[in-house]
This record gives structure tokens, C-alpha cells and sequence, in this order.
């Protein structure tokens, strides 16, 4: 603590104010504040003897310089002290505060106590005086702590007390101030309060708390932190023992008083992580540790240590783990493994299925890249060592892909690895980190697919080889077809034609007149002859076009005069048919076309004959001419039976008459499918459009002489 020293003093003259009870600021040594309630009582006695003994009232005025002794014994003081009136004014000073300052008694004397020099530096300070003062004219004693300036700059603080002094009849007579310096013990005080708020912060940031109990009393301690952690109400006693335990699993209690008697008989402190449930049901997982203190003869003193709330982390372990085993499970399932190299130490980490994988079990051995290679097929490791070293001298993070056969075991397994490097900051490989897999079932079906690829490759090219001959053969039997079609139609001819000749002459020798009969007969010869010339002309046709000896001769048409044409060649047999034979308005004004006009008449009087032929009894057929992107469309539409969509893809096919041959009309089936030839044969396109019921409309479209001498132009 150290002797007590003279008194400092500061007042507002120096550059700074100091002042203790509103009379006087003094710094003293610390062990005058505990004096502080002595020298009141002293004071305020001395105050009222002198007031007796000078034969006035108390509070009536200061008589302390009619009595020298009292006043060298208040100025023995090593304090500062002071007398006021209950209105707060000075009546005396003691030297303490005269000298420090060099303010006389006369210059305060009748000055309120918060008015004084010593004090008017700080409004606050002015505040607070002028409370305790008030305090104290109410009979109540009244304490504070002023902060004040000293003369080096610094901040000083200081108790001052202002106690009441009475007279017989309890009324304030007079206040007696005194002054204590209490710097040390605010900035203990400051210190402590700094150090227990930094403490709650760093509690409250690692979810920490502390508690303490004293064995012997069974007093319990715990920290701001703790409450918060066990949501602990902060009205209610800390918690004990079994409140605690009274949150805890069974099986873990007993293991924390297993613990915690062993500490209690002298063991070693424990730490562990136990659940802890809130009343509404949450859990929480803490961390206690627990240490005991000892006295030297071995009696436990008390208890104290720490919780921290580890929940977050618990349940991110957890999920970890959970997280993990789903790893080991996809692994497993999918076949996959993986490894990591530590190319520093040498170390290397497999994965359970990595280990299963080369037919080991689980950490049977150290990887390593020798007993790594050790597992590989003797005819790849030259390859597999080639990339491994290949990877360590790139020196930069890359991607490695390679395979190999296993050489354990009769069965021949191959596994497929990925894997990359890791360098350091110099661009030093440090490790290297893959997946491996059996590719061992994919292997086979690639052998299994190559061989059936080869034997497919083999099979396509017989049969290719069988195809390229059938071909041959079906032109070269195309061929003798067309000839034989060909020679037979001329051969044909030559008869027909006399016979045809010979029936017209007959027919028209006046010298020889037929008799009704016999002009009959001769009349079914020559419409079945000429029926027959038609029929041998169109297998010629067809022949030449299959021969590729067919030529057309394009050229301008006339549309509406070679429709017209037609028209009026057919319109007989129309009208034998009791059929109506229409042509749309516009038909004869219709432009030119690029065909060859034989054949296109050849292929319009087929279309007319068929719409005449399968029409009804009594219908109608008519022909129209449209224009549309530089084509010319001439369409012929019956009224008859129509046809069902899926006769149709066989309508152009050659003696293909789609059910008529059981009718009586007549029909080759050869007339649809040589139009047809003849018609792209022009550049043009034929074709039909019907439903059952609905009629029929076939179409020929060719291309537009306007529109080529366009094209040519541009």
C-alpha cells in the first residue's frame, strides 16, 4: 500500500478543477477513502462543538477562527475536508485543499459549494455536487464519483461525501464534505468491467459458457454464457447438478457422474460431448469439460469448468458421415473407386471399393505406386509406370486417362483409371488423385460386338456379292424381257395388221356385199383387232421404257387446243355411255407447255377412256386447266365409285387392275402405268387424287414453256 504522502491539489487556475463534497477535490492515497465516513463524523462534531461553544445556532456561521486549536486540528488532516451551510454554502475549508490550490478561505468563503473554483471546469461535476448536496440537506448521506483533470492532462476520479450534521431537534444544521481519491480503484473497477464484457462477447461468439461451484457451501456459479446456452431463465438461481443432469439421456448421465467422481477422488479432468434436450423438445449437443482443485491435504475445493454448444457442429459430422456412407454406398453400387498419392511422403489413400476393386480387402496393403504396379498385368505396367511418370513431369495440373489388366486370379479383369495432378505453387507435382472402375463386362461386349461386327461386315459383303448378281441377273432378265416384249409386239403387228386390212376390205367391197350376219361378225373382228393394236402398242411402249430405248420429242404444246382435241375424239364414246364430257371455261385460252405432243395426247385419251370406263351409268367428266409456280396442271375428275387410299399405291403398276378382272370392262392394266412413265419421261408429274364414293381426279402437271424461256432469259 506504501506510506501516505501529502495531499495533491488542482484547481481551475492551474488548467484544471478538481473538487470532493462541493467544497474541495483532493487526490489522497487510497486507504482515505476507507477513512472517509471517520473524518465526516469527525468533522461534522468539531462543526457543531464550535457552534455551541461560540454561543450561536448551527448553520448560523463558521466560528472556527475563535478557536485556533480546532482549526490546526483540522488542518492536521491529511484530507480535504469542509463545512457548508444546509443551502450548500462554504463556512471553512482546511488547509489541504488552501495550499494545493493557493486559493484563500476568504476568496470561497459564502461561495455554493458547486460555484467554487474548484469545480467549474466540468458541468457534470457541477451536476453531481449539487446532488449529493441536496441529498444531504434532505438528512440522507450522498456519495459520487466526479471525474476531474489534473495538472499533467490526465483524468482523475474522486469520492466525495456530503454528510448531514444535526441539531437537538434533528434539523440539518450544517454539511460536511470530504474528498477521496479513487482513481486506482475505478480503473480496477473499469479494467474488471472491460474484462467481463470481453469475456460475455467471447463467450457469446464461441456458444461457450463457464460455471463454478463451491464444494463446500454448494454454491453455484454460472456465466452469462452458460444461461444462454441452457436457456437458463436470467431472473431464476443458477442451475445445480440436477437441474442439469435432469436434461441429460440416462446413459450419459451416468457416464458425467462417473466422470465427475473420479475428478472429485483425485483423477484427471474430463471432457465429452453429450446430448442435452430443452423442454420443448429440442436437442442440443454440448462439450462439457470439468476440472476439480484440491487442497493439499487432498480435499476437493471446488468444481468449475466449461459447456460449449457444439450443435452445429455435431449435426455437420453427422451429416458428414452420413454423407460418407452414402459415398461408400454409390461406390459400391456403381462399381467406382478412388484413390489419392501423396507423391511427398510416398503415402497413398484407397477407397474400401478401390481395395475391392483389385480383389483385396479393405487396408490389406500400403498403396504405393510399387505395390500398385505389383497388381497390374505384366504386359501393361511398362505402360502403365510410362503414365504414371508422365503425369509427375508435367509439373502443371492435368487430366490422365489408362487401363489395364489385373494380373491376379485366372479371371482376366480390366480396370479403367482417371485421374489428375496436383501441383504446388512452384508448379511441383505433389500428388495425384483418380477414380478407377471395371470396365471388364464392357470389354468383353466390345470383343463381342467387334466379332459380330466382323461377322455382320462379312455377311453384308456375301450378301451385297448375292444382291450385285441378283441384280444382274433381274436387269438381265429385264432386258430379255423388254426384248421378248419388244419382238413379240412386232411380230404381232404384221398379222394384225392384215387381218385388221382384210376385215376392212370385207367390210367395204360393194362387189361383194356381207350379209347382215356376217358385217357383225366382221365388225367384232375389227374392234377386237383394233382393241389388240392398242395393247400390242402399249407393251412396245412399256418395253422401250424399261429398255431405256423410248425417246420423247419436247417441244411448245397448244394446252387447250390438244385438250380439245381429245375431247372431241373421245365425246363418241362418252355419248354411248349416256356421260356428260365438260370442259371448264378458260381451257382454250390456257398458255403453252413443254411435252411431247403425241405422247401427251397418248396419255390424255388413256385419262378420258378410264373416267368414261369406271364412271356411273349416266355421270359426268370433266376437264380443267390451272396454272401455279411456272407448271401447268390439266386434271380429268369422274363421278364413278372412287378408290379406297390403300388400292392406291398399286395403281400405277403395270397389269395391276385393282379387283376388275372378274368385271367386264375392258383393261390391260398396262394404260395407268405406261402414262405414268410417259408423263416423267416429259419432266412432269401424274398424279390422283380419290375416295371410295367421291369419284375420281387424275392430274398431269408439266412444266410451262413461258416459264423455261424465262429461266433461259435470266
Amino acid at each position: 500500500m506504501g506510506s501516505i504522502g501529502r495531499p495533491q491539489w488542482w484547481v481551475a487556475a492551474s488548467g484544471a478543477g478538481a473538487l470532493a463534497c462541493g467544497l474541495v477535490a483532493i487526490v489522497a492515497p487510497p486507504a482515505w477513502a476507507a477513512y472517509g465516513g471517520l473524518a465526516a463524523g469527525l468533522l461534522g462534531a468539531a462543526a457543531a462543538l464550535l457552534a455551541r461553544r461560540a454561543g450561536r445556532p448551527a448553520g448560523g456561521g463558521c466560528v472556527l477562527s475563535t478557536e485556533p486549536d480546532l482549526c490546526r486540528l483540522l488542518d492536521s488532516l491529511e484530507l480535504a475536508a469542509g463545512v457548508f451551510t444546509p443551502e450548500g454554502r462554504t463556512l471553512f475549508v482546511n488547509r489541504a485543499p488552501r495550499e494545493a490550490s493557493g486559493i484563500s478561505l476568504a476568496a470561497v468563503r459564502g461561495l455554493l459549494a458547486w460555484e467554487t473554483p474548484y469545480y467549474n471546469h466540468s458541468p457534470a461535476a457541477q451536476d453531481a455536487i449539487r446532488r449529493i448536496f441536496a441529498e444531504a440537506a434532505a438528512g440522507r448521506r450522498a456519495v459520487a464519483d466526479v471525474e476531474i483533470p489534473d495538472r499533467d492532462g490526465g483524468r482523475r476520479t474522486l469520492q466525495a461525501t456530503a454528510c448531514p450534521v444535526f441539531d437537538d431537534a434533528g434539523r440539518v444544521v450544517q454539511i460536511v464534505g470530504i474528498g477521496a481519491d479513487v482513481t486506482d480503484r475505478a480503473v480496477a473497477q473499469a479494467a474488471l468491467e472491460q474484462q467481463r464484457r470481453l469475456l460475455e462477447q467471447a463467450e457469446r461468439v464461441a456458444s461457450l459458457g463457464s460455471w463454478e461451484v463451491d464444494l463446500a457451501s454448494g454454491e453455484v456459479f454460472s456465466s452469462q454464457g452458460m444461461l444462454g446456452i441452457l436457456e437458463w431463465p436470467a431472473d431464476a438461481p443458477s442451475p445445480t447438478f440436477e437441474d442439469f443432469y435432469a436434461h441429460v439421456p440416462a446413459a450419459e448421465v451416468a457416464e458425467l457422474e462417473a466422470r465427475f467422481a473420479a475428478a472429485l477422488a483425485g483423477g484427471e479432468s474430463y471432457d465429452l460431448v453429450h446430448a442435452y434436450q430443452m423442454g420443448d423438445g429440442r436437442l442440443k449437443w454440448l462439450h462439457t469439460r470439468t476440472e476439480v482443485e484440491h487442497a493439499a491435504d487432498g480435499r476437493a475445493l471446488r468444481a468449475f469448468g466449461t459447456v460449449q454448444d457444439v450443435t452445429p457442429l455435431h449435426e455437420a459430422r453427422a451429416a458428414l458421415e452420413g454423407n460418407a456412407a452414402v459415398l461408400r454406398k454409390a461406390q459400391q453400387v456403381g462399381g467406382l473407386g478412388h484413390w489419392r498419392l501423396n507423391l511427398v511422403n510416398g503415402v497413398g489413400v484407397w477407397s474400401d471399393e478401390q481395395y475391392r476393386l483389385f480383389g483385396l480387402v479393405p487396408g490389406a496393403m500400403q498403396p504405393t505406386i510399387d505395390n500398385y504396379v505389383e497388381l497390374v498385368h505384366p504386359d501393361d505396367r511398362a505402360a502403365v509406370r510410362a503414365v504414371l511418370e508422365g503425369a509427375i513431369a508435367a509439373g502443371r495440373p492435368a487430366t490422365f486417362s489408362f487401363e489395364h489388366r489385373l494380373a491376379a486370379g485366372t479371371d482376366r479383369r480390366t480396370l479403367e483409371h482417371h485421374f489428375e495432378v496436383e501441383t504446388d505453387g512452384a508448379g511441383t507435382t505433389t500428388a495425384l488423385f483418380g477414380v478407377s472402375r471395371d470396365i471388364t463386362a464392357r470389354k468383353r461386349m466390345e470383343e463381342a460386338l467387334r466379332r459380330a461386327n466382323e461377322n455382320l461386315e462379312r455377311r453384308i459383303a456375301e450378301r451385297t456379292r448375292d444382291l450385285v448378281q441378283a441384280r444382274e441377273q433381274a436387269e438381265q432378265a429385264s432386258r430379255a424381257k423388254s426384248e421378248f416384249l419388244a419382238h413379240v409386239s412386232h411380230e404381232l403387228r404384221t398379222p394384225m395388221n392384215a387381218v385388221l386390212g382384210f376385215t376392212q376390205l370385207l367390210l367395204g367391197n360393194p362387189a361383194e356385199p356381207l350379209s347382215e350376219s356376217q358385217r357383225e361378225n366382221a365388225e367384232e373382228v375389227l374392234q377386237a383387232g383394233r382393241h389388240l393394236m392398242t395393247l400390242i402398242g402399249e407393251m412396245l411402249d412399256l418395253a422401250r421404257i424399261e429398255s431405256g430405248r423410248l425417246t420423247v420429242e419436247i417441244g411448245e404444246v397448244d394446252v387447250g387446243t390438244l385438250v380439245e382435241e381429245c375431247v372431241n375424239l373421245i365425246r363418241a364414246e362418252a355419248d354411248a355411255c349416256a356421260q356428260t364430257l365438260e370442259l371448264e371455261p378458260g381451257v382454250i385460252a390456257e398458255p403453252r407447255v413443254l411435252a411431247d405432243p403425241q405422247r401427251l395426247r397418248q396419255v390424255l385419251l388413256n385419262l378420258l377412256s378410264n373416267a368414261i370406263k369406271y364412271n356411273r351409268d349416266g355421270g359426268g367428266v370433266t376437264v380443267s386447266v390451272a396454272r401455279s409456280a411456272g407448271r401447268c396442271r390439266i386434271a380429268v375428275a369422274d363421278q364413278g365409285a372412287g378408290i379406297h387410299p390403300a388400292d392406291l399405291a398399286r395403281l400405277f403398276v403395270p397389269f395391276e387392275r385393282l379387283g376388275q378382272d372378274h368385271k367386264r370392262t375392258e383393261g390391260t392394266g398396262i394404260g395407268l402405268a405406261l402414262s405414268k412413265r410417259l408423263v416423267e419421261a416429259m419432266d412432269g408429274e401424274l398424279g390422283v387424287s380419290s375416295a371410295p364414293g367421291a369419284g375420281s381426279c387424275f392430274w398431269i402437271e408439266l412444266p410451262l414453256a413461258s416459264a423455261s424461256r424465262d429461266a433461259a432469259a435470266g
